[in-house]
């Protein structure tokens, strides 16, 4: 059996531990070959381990798990393992030692401030998910291989018996396709063409609608006004990209107030 997983974010690293507990559970013995595809490696776009630190998750370090419990109706075996929260405060340093990340101090220091209030920064979900696939890899039946392919998947076609996987520079024939793709970027609307037109002809930065992390606000001035649309989890990443990444500090009084001091 071929099998493509398209994305190696957390959806089909779930899926993957899925297949190779169900094959162990089930005493499977024919030849299982599994494609995981994504040019961005384990942990996929969202969660790149060395993107900017300051850029966070939306919910709490202790509620986030790529593993099975009781709770969860299933028809493969219960496979239970660390929480983001646990696995950082038991095995995350030496995880991040050994692997030498871009921003190993920052992450480091993450550590020892994370607690069960504590909202895990994206980078450190990403390495969470490396470690994953790690136990996973360590832990293959004889029959099973996977193989990472940093490609991109520009097609993919069905006949009536299989399926062709496409990507940049081969193409490869398999049996199952999962696709968890993630959100993708859509052309820029007509009113958005129209706002990068008119920060052109008065030289001004426009920053489109895209990942956060992959845009490069460095060359905003400090004297600059910035206009953000919108006040989704995109706001939230530029908002510390501008002020926490700078320097800038936020500090809760007993009151539960935020106040801000910038960097200067």
């Amino acid at each position: 059996m071929k099998i493509a997983l398209i994305g190696a974010g957390p959806r089909n690293l779930m899926a993957l531990e899925r297949l190779v507990c169900w094959g162990i559970s089930t005493n499977y013995s024919a030849n299982v070959e599994i494609s995981l595809f994504d040019p961005f490696g384990i942990g996929g776009r969202v969660w790149n381990p060395d993107q900017n630190h300051e850029l966070k998750m939306n919910s709490l370090a202790e509620k986030i798990t790529l593993f099975t419990d009781q709770s969860i109706e299933m028809a493969g075996p219960v496979h239970e393992g660390p929480s983001l929260l646990d696995w950082a405060l038991a095995n995350g340093r030496s995880f991040i030692e050994e692997h030498q990340y871009h921003h190993q101090k920052l992450l480091l220091n993450e550590l020892a401030n994370l607690n069960k209030h504590s909202y895990s920064s994206r980078a450190l979900f990403g390495i969470y998910q490396q470690w994953f696939y790690e136990q996973i890899i360590n832990h293959l039946p004889d029959n099973f291989s996977v193989t990472l392919r940093p490609e991109w998947v520009t097609n993919v076609k069905k006949d009536a018996q299989q399926y062709t996987v496409i990507t940049q520079d081969a193409a490869y024939n398999v049996d199952v396709v999962s696709a968890a793709l993630g959100e993708g970027n859509n052309p820029l609307s007509k009113e958005e063409r129209q706002l990068q037109d008119f920060a052109a002809a008065h030289q001004l930065k426009y920053v489109p609608i895209a990942y956060p992390a992959e845009m490069d606000v460095d060359d905003v001035a400090a004297s600059d006004h910035v206009i953000i649309r919108g006040l989704g989890l995109s706001f939230i990443d530029y908002l510390a990209e501008l002020t926490e990444r700078r320097g800038g500090t936020f500090h809760r009084d007993e009151h539960g107030n935020l106040t801000y001091t910038r960097s200067g």
